[in-house]
């Protein structure tokens, strides 16, 4: 698991049964709520982001010598990572929007709508 900083930070606005979430990572982070509230969902999410830099580093490493590797390609790979994991939750929404903070001033944004 990628650990970019000392506070990583989620924002979740209209995504599945969240209507609006901003929540620090913590090393331990404990989610209490009531069944169908969104706790799984934004554990979920979390480990979406924590695990995605490590399998874009991967691809970067597996990409083959000489040949080149976009901005656009990374993008692409997140883009069919996040629909893969979420599409069910992503299609029902006509709007949400998604940003983890890695704490060391990146991030990485998803939204729709």
């Amino acid at each position: 698991m990628a650990n970019f900083g000392t506070m990583e930070k989620i924002t979740i606005k209209g995504f599945g049964p969240i209507k609006d979430a901003e929540i620090e990572v913590k090393k331990l982070l404990v989610l209490i709520g009531e069944q169908a509230s969104g706790k799984s969902t934004i554990a979920k999410l979390i480990y979406f982001f924590q695990t995605l830099p490590d399998e874009i580093y991967k691809k970067i490493k597996g990409h083959k010598m000489g040949a080149s590797l976009s901005m656009n390609d990374i993008v692409e790979l997140a883009r069919q990572r996040f629909e893969v994991d979420f599409k069910p939750m992503a299609i029902s929404n006509t709007y949400f929007d998604i940003v983890f903070y890695y704490g060391d001033a990146s991030s990485i944004h998803f939204h729709f709508g």
